[in-house]
């Protein structure tokens, strides 16, 4: 007769690693009423910096906020300290081959390298982007208004760069007040962001390329500015803080209409309404050794932390000065580590220090609510989920030359920050330096993790696709920014003025941070779809200098004529070009070109040095000009005018309104070199303008400016996707630059100019190598696909029976909820799946050892695993063969037809809720169970209503076999 078994439950509320017996453990996994796997972070866009002159560093992030204008707008503000260089001008002197990215130097007086607080603002209702380097503004100038010059008014003959040297370390405080975002440390003073619309991503670098007279006219923005102190209505009574007396805080909050500043350990009230008028008298200090860290408004009072200390500061309302209310310590152990590692929430102020994690919601009372966690901070919690189950145990030499992965969660309390989700009720305590955070809800604690350990059968290795994790809380969405990732563009470019085709050599590394949305693209971490722009790192542009430096046209330095191809204009994705085509070798096609992101326009000007005259004095203005260049045919191509014939195809040129009635006297070929024949596969352009075909009112003269960005024309050039294309340039060298006057008789000249075109990267979305992240096609991802599963684990409690010294676990039951697993994986051929469970006896699950899981002579397996079990019930029957099918759309069910009703077999239902049995069978004393498995597939999901196991007695306790 077969012994009756008893069921356990072995659901419980969160990890509790305080035990000597480890107790359970919960990976990403979020609960509310039941445990569910948690979702994906998506990628909803990544950025690096237009200061692209050459390589840049992002050295630290210092912190992000988010958001909501009062005009509707939801952005997300980041600070990072990077080392940049301003400029934008660029040369090489080993034009022929320069051979090592070092033959490349900033050109032009202007621009420097330094650490700036680079701040960028993310509009995520537009898609948008704005960045600027923080610098000092003319407002913090008191010199007389005409001597005062903005910053972007630096060009090649002055320099008005005053920027602001980042520190790194400590990260910046944050605070909205009345649809103002300030934010600042001690060292950077207070900064104001006014939320306003975002249009376009403008450049910020300097003017370097360009002199005094035909600069562009930036100055500076008034988006973002330093909190300048001022005094208020009463200063004809009281004394006002002056510039040099204004706090330099390391935190602020806000009390009744009022700004609350920290510096050292003064707490600095302001006049209701107006941030920048502190009154003298109207501050607190605190008693004690140590300097404000945090503090924050409580139900119209102060909380006030430092390190290692808690005091509540009691306001008395009514009066002008706030200085006189009643200050209490409230703990002198308890303090809190930075102004980002609290949150208000709830009517609850919630917090971290070096010991835990804490929360009051009067001031007072105190409670510690990282109980079950404490190990976090007193030694470590282990991560039970391995690949040591992996080939049994067994790692060879490639195994270990990949990416380990994490087995230990520490405390570091570097960076760390407290968010709270009030969507999922959720508290999110997260330590960037080790790229986790722990969750709490529902009274339980989970750990989120941001690596996977998912790989193809017989390897070992981890992915770590997403780095030093920040969230931000939206009103409708939780934000992570993650930071920073490197890239190294392996460059492509050519020249090929050369006989033979000369390398640029242009590998630059640049930095990029990258904002993830929960939920965005289903169960992944950084899902990625290029096609919707989700990775927008321009890599660089700059100017070159490429004035011809062989042959006959060579410039002299005396002479001040430039041409300059300004920054390249993308045409919109789906925007066709009438009467346009892109040829093949062998030009056949006559098709209107329409755009795929991959054509620019390169708008072409002309800066003369002289002052011409229409008439009258001498020099005259020019009735024709030669325009001759080189591009890199290899990577790029002409849209060519034209139908048949290599001969007959022109390049498409545009022109301004202006230039419209002169466009008559312009020609333009493609050629195979200066001086070959017209060639649709050419690597040279030639355009030439005579005035005397022209039918513009003083036709044949071009009527130009002196010193001035006189546009011309562009030029559409679209990318040929070649087997590998990533380039830093076009490679446009200039050939003949020359501005001719051959109508007036004894008045003619004849004088050369420099080149100057504006070049970008170009990173091909198509290609799967170049470091552009993204799919190609539905379910096809490239190489470089950054989207990783999501580990989740489940590890039970030790249980056992209390009336028998030996048991058998036998039967798992489970209550789940799953779509099944997803066809399309991520990670190909997965040594785990979805759904896996390992039983382990008297704690072996963490002492394990080969033994334990093979047996010998005499000896249980002591460790038995289940892989890849199925977690949804076969129910589609097939009336054919008669057999049972799992209800997946990738199986045997089918849509239905409106026009036929005899088409489909689905019915329409909710997700399957499922017992589903797992069988084992182990002896020992006490049994823990570890479920755990993979997202691989976006469309994946499982939640968990109840674990069940089964036990019987087996007999007394054993003498052997039991070290």
């Amino acid at each position: 007769m077969a012994v009756k078994g008893t069921e356990k439950e072995l659901l419980t509320d969160g990890i509790d690693v305080d035990k000597q017996s480890k107790g359970p453990f919960i990976q990403n996994m979020d609960r509310h009423l039941n445990w569910k796997v948690r979702k994906g972070f998506g990628q909803a866009a990544q950025f690096d910096s237009t200061l692209g002159l050459n390589n840049v560093e992002y050295r630290q992030h210092l912190g992000s906020h988010y958001i909501k204008s009062n005009f509707g707008h939801e952005q997300i503000v980041t600070v990072i300290a990077a080392r940049v260089y301003t400029g934008n001008f660029i040369k090489t002197d080993s034009r022929v081959a320069p051979t090592v990215i070092t033959d490349w130097k900033a050109a032009g007086s202007s621009g420097m390298y330094l650490t700036a607080y680079l701040l960028s603002i993310y509009d995520i209702t537009t898609d948008e982007l704005y960045e600027e380097l923080l610098h000092n503004k003319t407002e913090d100038s008191s010199r007389m208004i005409p001597l005062q010059h903005g910053l972007y008014e630096t060009n090649d003959d002055v320099n008005y760069e005053t920027y602001i040297r980042a520190q790194e370390g400590r990260q910046l405080f944050f605070e909205e007040v009345n649809d103002t975002l300030y934010f600042g440390d001690a060292r950077l003073g207070c900064w104001a962001y006014i939320p306003t619309t975002i249009r376009k991503l403008n450049s910020k670098q300097v003017h370097a390329e360009c002199g005094f007279d035909w600069a562009n006219w930036d100055s500076e923005s008034s988006i973002v500015r330093k909190m300048v102190p001022n005094d208020g209505d009463y200063a004809e009574r009281y004394v006002y803080l002056t510039k040099s007396e204004f706090p330099k805080p390391n935190d602020i909050t806000s009390v009744f209409g009022r700004i609350v500043y920290v510096d050292d350990k003064t707490l600095w009230f302001s006049d209701v309404g107006k941030p920048g008028s502190v009154l003298a008298d109207n501050y607190v200090v605190i008693p004690s050794e140590n300097a404000i860290t945090a503090i924050e408004e409580l139900a119209g009072n102060i909380l006030i932390f430092t390190e290692s200390e808690t005091f509540f500061y009691r306001i008395t309302e009514g009066g002008l000065l706030l200085s006189g209310g009643t200050l209490q310590n409230v703990s002198n152990h308890i303090g809190c580590l930075n102004p980002n590692s609290l949150v208000k929430a709830e009517g609850s102020v919630l917090w971290a220090d070096d010991d835990g994690v804490y929360s009051t919601n009067n001031g007072l009372a105190v409670n510690k609510i990282s109980i079950g966690i404490e190990k976090l901070w007193l030694d470590n919690i282990s991560n039970p989920l391995t690949q040591y189950y992996q080939a049994l145990g067994l790692i060879d030499a490639a195994d270990l030359a990949n990416e380990n992965t994490s087995i230990l969660f520490k405390f570091d309390s570097k960076n760390v920050h407290i968010e709270f989700d009030h969507i999922r009720k959720s508290l999110i305590f997260a330590i960037p330096q080790q790229d986790f955070a722990m969750i709490l809800n529902s009274d339980g604690w989970s750990v989120w993790n941001f690596e996977s350990m998912a790989a193809a059968s017989g390897t070992i290795k981890a992915t770590k696709n997403i780095k030093k994790p920040f969230f931000v809380m939206g009103d409708e969405a939780l934000y992570m920014v993650g930071s920073s990732e490197a890239y190294t563009i392996s460059d492509d470019s050519k020249f090929t003025q050369p006989a033979t085709d000369a390398d640029m050599n242009e590998d630059w590394t640049t930095n990029s941070y990258y904002i993830l949305e929960y939920g965005r693209g289903g169960a992944l971490d950084r899902s990625v779809q290029w096609s919707k722009s989700e990775d927008r790192r321009l890599i660089n542009g700059k100017y070159y200098k490429m004035s011809p430096d062989d042959g006959s046209y060579i410039p002299t330095d005396a002479n001040k004529n430039v041409v300059l191809v300004d920054p390249w204009v993308p045409v919109d994705a789906g925007y066709q070009l009438n009467n346009t085509i892109v040829p093949p070798a062998t030009p056949s096609s006559s098709d209107f070109v329409t755009t795929a992101g991959d054509i620019f326009l390169l708008p072409f000007s002309i800066v003369p040095a002289e002052p011409y005259a229409f008439g009258g004095t001498f020099p005259k203005l020019p009735n024709k000009l030669i325009i001759q260049f080189f591009f890199d045919n290899n990577l790029w191509v002409p849209v060519f005018q034209g139908a048949t014939g290599a001969a007959a195809y022109t390049p498409c040129i545009s022109f301004p309104a202006e230039r419209l009635p002169s466009a008559a006297g312009w020609t333009v070929v493609c050629r195979d070199g200066a001086g070959g024949g017209a060639s649709a596969t050419g690597n040279f352009i030639d355009l030439q303008y005579d005035g005397a075909t022209a039918t513009h009112t003083i036709q044949p003269y071009m009527n130009l400016n002196q010193y001035s960005r006189n546009r011309l024309f562009y030029i559409a050039m679209k990318a040929k996707h070649s087997t590998s294309q990533a380039s830093t340039s076009m490679g446009l060298e200039g050939y003949r630059l020359q501005i001719i006057n051959d109508e007036d008789t004894g008045d003619t000249y004849t004088t050369e100019a420099h080149f100057r075109p504006w070049q970008g990267s170009f990173i091909d979305n198509k290609l799967s190598d170049t470091g552009r992240h993204g799919t190609t096609t539905a379910g096809s991802p490239p190489a470089n696909n950054p989207a990783q599963p999501v580990d989740w684990v489940y590890k039970t409690i030790q249980v056992g029976l209390d009336d028998a010294a030996q048991s058998k676990a036998r039967s798992l039951w489970l209550r789940i909820k799953s779509r099944g697993k997803g066809e399309e994986k991520t990670i190909a051929n997965p040594e785990f799946g979805l759904l896996n469970a390992i039983l382990a006896s008297d704690w072996k699950d963490w002492t394990s050892q080969f033994v334990d899981y093979q047996g010998t002579a005499g000896l249980n397996k002591d460790i038995q695993d289940l892989q890849d079990g199925t977690s949804i019930r076969a129910r589609m029957y097939d009336s054919v063969t008669s057999a049972m099918h799992d209800r997946t759309f990738n199986n045997k069910a089918t849509w239905g037809d409106a026009s036929d009703t005899s088409d489909g077999n689905y019915l329409i239902d909710d997700e399957e809720y499922d017992t589903i049995n797992m069988s084992t069978s182990v002896k020992g004393e006490y049994f823990s169970w570890m479920l755990f498995g993979h997202m691989n597939n976006s469309a994946e999901n499982l939640e968990i209503s109840s674990i069940k196991a089964t036990l019987r007695p087996a007999g007394g306790r054993r003498r052997k076999g039991r070290g």
